[in-house]
């Protein structure tokens, strides 16, 4: 399923088409596990079996993709991995300041005051 995720959200990010075979895989995957899941009035898909985990997943990648409204599906600068972002400005770098950004930001510093 990761490397499902990654294709869709690549190609997006690249603005490319979307392969057919990465949608049809998370169908898949979400048409398996959908009969363990809820949905809620707000339209958020929980599981409630620990085997619909996946298919949960599988339904908010696709939410997100397929979403009327353009999300700001983002690749991280330091390891590559999807996040949206919901940042004021939509120009988050990292998928997590306290991790990513703060050790780029940390070694940006280190290397224009070396010791």
């Amino acid at each position: 399923m990761r490397e499902l995720f990654w294709t869709v959200f690549d190609a997006q990010l690249h603005g490319r088409d979307i392969p057919a075979h990465a949608l049809a895989g998370l169908l898949d995957t979400a048409r398996g596990g959908v009969a363990g899941t809820t949905v809620d009035a707000e339209g958020t898909v929980a599981p409630v079996a620990v085997d619909s985990v996946f298919a949960v997943l599988a339904l908010r990648g696709l939410r997100l993709v397929l979403s009327p409204l353009p999300q700001r599906v983002r690749a991280c600068d330091r390891y590559g991995w999807f996040f949206v972002d919901t940042s004021r400005g939509r120009r988050r770098r990292w998928c997590s300041m306290k991790t990513c950004g703060n050790q780029t930001k940390a070694a940006r510093f280190r290397s224009a005051h070396p010791g």
